[in-house]
C-alpha cells in the first residue's frame, strides 16, 4: 500500500486516519496560511516554538495590563497612566487656572442658591396665609414663546467672566479690555435692554455679535465668547448693514436727527407710495439707496429677517438719559468722539427707519382691511345706502 503525503507540510502519513487528523491540526492550517502568502512551510518543531513564544507574550501583556492603574482629573477631564504624570499635571499652570475657574463658578452657584433660599423663606409666610383652593381651570400653560431665555446679566462682561458692580463699570471694562463700544450711543434709548438682548444672543443663541448673519452658531456660551476674543469680533455689526436697522430698531430713536424734526406731524400725513417694488416684486429700495430683498431669495441675498421683538425691560427715559451721559463721559475719556459726529450716517439711518415704519403701517392697514372683507362672509357693506 502506497504511503500518503501532505504536499503543504512536506511529510508522509501512514494511513488515512493520520491524514485526516493532520489536516485538522494547527500546524497544517498555519502552513496553508503561509502558502497563501507565498511563504515557505515550516516544520512541526518550528511551529511549536512559535506557539510557545506567542503564548508567553500574551500572558506577559495581560499581566502588565492587570497591574496598570489610571488616574483621572475631574476638573480637566484627562486620564493619566501613572501617578508621576498625574502629579505633574496637578502642578501645571493650566490645571491651576481650571481649578480657579471651577472654584469661582462654584462660589457663584452657592451664592445664587443662598439668594434663592432666602427669597423662598420670605415668600413662604405669604403663601401660608393664602387659603384659596386652586382648580385645574386656574392653571395656565406657558407658550413656547414665553419661556425664560438664558442671558448674561447687565453687570457681567459679554466676552469673559468678569463681574462688575454696576453697568457703567461693566461698559468701561468692555471698552478698555475688549474695545467694545455701543454704536450711536447718543441715539440709544434703552442701554440696559440692548445689553440684555446681546447677552441673550450670546448665552441662548450662541451667536457671534459680528458674524451671526451667516447663520453660524457655537456649542456653548464659552466657545462663542472665545471665538469673539480670538478673531476680534467683540463689536456689533451695525453700520452699512440693512439688517441692523431691523434688529436694533427697538433700542434706538433717530427722531432727533430727522431732516424736518420741527414738523413731525406733517410727515406722518405724507402719502407713501406702496408701488416702490421692482418689476418682479422682489426688492424694496429705501431713500438712502439701500435695497431690501424678498425673503424667498434669502439664499441669494443672505438676509436674516428677525421676528418682531418685544421690549425686554420698561424704559425710563430720565434714568436712561442719566445712564447714557455717564457712559458717554467714560467713552470720551477713552478717546471716543461719537459714532455719528458728522450727522450724515445718523440722518441716513433715521430716514430709512422712518420710511420703513410708515410703509409697514400702510401695508398692515391694507392687509387688515383685506382680511376683514374676505374672512367675514356675512359682512355686507352699508356704505352708499340712504
Amino acid at each position: 500500500m502506497d504511503k500518503l503525503s501532505c504536499l503543504t507540510c512536506q511529510i508522509s502519513l501512514p494511513s488515512t486516519t493520520h491524514q485526516r487528523e493532520h489536516y485538522k491540526s494547527e500546524w497544517h492550517l498555519y502552513n496553508l496560511k503561509r502558502k497563501l502568502n507565498q511563504l515557505k512551510s515550516i516544520t512541526e518543531d518550528e511551529f511549536n516554538q512559535i506557539k510557545i513564544k506567542h503564548t508567553m507574550d500574551v500572558g506577559q501583556g495581560q499581566k502588565e495590563n492587570s497591574n496598570e492603574s489610571t488616574f483621572y482629573c475631574d476638573v480637566c477631564g484627562k486620564n493619566f497612566v501613572n501617578q508621576k504624570a498625574f502629579k505633574q499635571h496637578n502642578a501645571s499652570n493650566k490645571h491651576v487656572r481650571q481649578m480657579a475657574i471651577a472654584a469661582r463658578l462654584l462660589n457663584r452657584y452657592n451664592h445664587n442658591q443662598q439668594k434663592t433660599k432666602s427669597r423662598d423663606k420670605e415668600q413662604q409666610p405669604e403663601e401660608e396665609n393664602k387659603d384659596e383652593e386652586f382648580n385645574e381651570s386656574d392653571w395656565e400653560e406657558m407658550d413656547s414663546d414665553e419661556e425664560i431665555l438664558e442671558t448674561i446679566p447687565i453687570d457681567e462682561c459679554l466676552f469673559c467672566s468678569h463681574h462688575s458692580t454696576d453697568i457703567e463699570s461693566n461698559l468701561t471694562h468692555m471698552a478698555t479690555i475688549h474695545s467694545f463700544f455701543i454704536p450711536d450711543l447718543e441715539y440709544c434709548i434703552d442701554v440696559k435692554g440692548l445689553l440684555l438682548y446681546l447677552g441673550t444672543k450670546i448665552a441662548h443663541g450662541h451667536c457671534c455679535l459680528w458674524c451671526s448673519d451667516n447663520g453660524k452658531t457655537f456649542s456653548s456660551t464659552k466657545s462663542t465668547q472665545q471665538h469673539m476674543i480670538d478673531v476680534g469680533h467683540t463689536k456689533i455689526i451695525f453700520h452699512n448693514r440693512t439688517e441692523s436697522l431691523l434688529e436694533f430698531e427697538d433700542f434706538y430713536d433717530y427722531s432727533s436727527s430727522y431732516p424736518n424734526d420741527s414738523k413731525p406731524k406733517e410727515e406722518d400725513d405724507d402719502e407713501v407710495d406702496l408701488n416702490v417694488l421692482d418689476d418682479d416684486n422682489y426688492q424694496l429700495r429705501l431713500p438712502s439707496g439701500a435695497i431690501i430683498g424678498h425673503r424667498s431669495l434669502m439664499i441669494y441675498y443672505k438676509q436674516k429677517l428677525p421676528p418682531q421683538q418685544k421690549q425686554l425691560v420698561p424704559v425710563d427715559r430720565s434714568k436712561n438719559r442719566e445712564l447714557m451721559n455717564k457712559i458717554q463721559r467714560g467713552y470720551r475719556m477713552l478717546g471716543w468722539n461719537g459714532s455719528c459726529a458728522n450727522g450724515s450716517t445718523g440722518q441716513q439711518f433715521a430716514r430709512d427707519i422712518q420710511y420703513m415704519n410708515r410703509l409697514k403701517y400702510k401695508m398692515e392697514l391694507r392687509l387688515g382691511q383685506k382680511s376683514n372683507q374676505t374672512k367675514q362672509t356675512h359682512f355686507r357693506c352699508q356704505m352708499g345706502f340712504k
